[in-house]
């Protein structure tokens, strides 16, 4: 056997692969064993409480309020805390400690209090001003009518706690006015998320005017929502004075293509006037020019006052 041939035996019966080495010869390496510390009350000589979770808790100080991993409970890392951070301390009592921290978890109870009332009062002051739309009423009339008079009614069954829990919530008419405007955005939102979620809508849209009798155009929306047919308002967009098919199609594509997609349109419902169905430019040509798949239909309820209209000129 040649010198060369001699060495390389030599050589792959000493080497081998990571994997051959792992599967035959156990590894030596010793586990890092990880355990978590507990807290102990002796602690709170040092300043310190324990918060988190049971099983890994974190030493937290009463006086600066930082709060250590938990590989640092341990009373050397906590007492060079109190010593670095707090060395006037170091030297007083432990009832100190102790009234310190009956302190600390009187700010807390009095902190969550204070948070659930605001909760409660925020969330009440949306179910006022939601009510105060639907009636249609002056915005004005939650600080000066419903506010004082929920105030009475506590004030004479549940006492003058309840009164005071009533006055954290606001109504003011800028505040109602705000909560009406994050309720409609937020039904908006919701709208057009279920829309975006069906395979196909329909829009039915018609001329009106608001109480400034400026020209609005209302446009309903049908969808599929849940394995069902839902039908709702989807939006009142502004017109301008010249009310043609070009300028009802500007108003109408400028919400629609910004919320929605046409080619989900499947169909477009309108009234009978020139500018709705015009053959060349009136709104649902224009419509069908960026929904092909669109069907237009004539409103039957304008067919029936027309109708009612044209019979009660023949009785006559």
């Amino acid at each position: 056997m040649s010198t060369k041939q001699t060495s390389l035996q030599s050589f792959l019966g000493k080497k081998k692969r990571p994997s051959e080495q792992t599967e035959e010869e156990p590894s030596t390496s010793k586990k890092h064993v990880t355990f978590n510390r507990q807290h102990h009350e002796s602690y709170l000589k040092y300043g310190f409480i324990g918060t988190g979770d049971f099983h890994t808790p974190k030493p937290r100080c009463i006086f600066c309020g930082d709060q250590l991993s938990n590989e640092a409970m341990k009373p050397s890392k906590l007492l060079r805390h109190l010593n670095a951070k707090h060395p006037g301390l170091k030297d007083k009592p432990l009832e100190y400690f102790e009234r310190k921290k009956r302190e600390h978890e009187g700010q807390k109870k009095f902190m969550r209090a204070t948070t659930s009332i605001k909760k409660n009062a925020l969330r009440a002051s949306y179910l006022v001003a939601n009510r105060i739309a639907k009636a249609k009423k002056p915005f004005t009339v939650g600080e000066e009518l419903i506010l004082p008079s929920t105030k009475d009614i506590c004030r004479e069954l549940l006492g003058e706690a309840a009164v005071e829990k009533i006055a954290h919530v606001p109504l003011s008419a800028n505040t109602v006015t705000r909560r009406i405007e994050e309720i409609a955005e937020d039904i908006e939102t919701q709208l057009l998320g279920r829309i975006n979620t069906s395979p196909w809508y329909a829009l039915q849209v018609d001329e009106s005017t608001d109480i400034d009798n400026k020209a609005i155009l209302l446009v309903y929306v049908r969808y599929l929502y849940q394995e069902d047919v839902h039908e709702d308002l989807l939006s009142a967009l502004s017109l301008p004075t010249n009310k043609t098919g070009a300028e009802l199609f500007k108003s109408l594509d400028g919400y629609i293509s910004k919320q929605l997609k046409w080619s989900f349109c499947v169909g477009i419902c309108t009234d009978g006037a020139a500018a709705m169905t015009g053959r060349l430019s009136g709104l649902t040509a224009r419509i069908k020019e960026v929904a092909p798949e669109s069907e237009s239909t004539h409103c039957i309820i304008h067919r029936e006052q027309v109708e009612k209209c044209h019979r009660n000129l023949i009785a006559y």
